[in-house]
C-alpha cells in the first residue's frame, strides 16, 4: 500500500471509505450476490461477489483489532 492509498484511508487495496460504507450497507441488507447485481444496475462501481463478501471481514478485522474492549464503533 502507498502512502497515498494509506492517507486516503483505502480499505483493502480497493474500497474508498465511503464505498466502503456503500459496500457494507449492501451486503447487511442483501446477499453478496444480490448487492454485485445492485453496484451493476446502478452502474456507480463494479465489486465483484467475492470482494463484497470479502468486505465485512476485512472491516470487522480492523475493528477488532483498534478498539478497546467492549467498545463499539459508529459509522457516520
Amino acid at each position: 500500500m502507498c502512502p497515498l492509498e494509506l492517507g486516503a484511508g483505502i480499505i483493502e487495496g480497493y474500497w474508498t471509505p465511503l464505498a466502503a460504507k456503500q459496500a457494507s450497507w449492501a451486503v447487511a441488507h442483501l446477499t453478496p450476490q444480490e448487492s454485485e447485481e445492485l453496484f451493476d444496475m446502478l452502474g456507480n462501481m463494479t465489486p465483484s461477489k467475492s470482494t463484497l463478501d470479502r468486505l465485512p471481514k476485512a472491516l470487522n478485522g480492523q475493528t477488532n483489532d483498534s478498539r478497546p474492549w467492549g467498545q463499539t464503533n459508529k459509522m457516520n
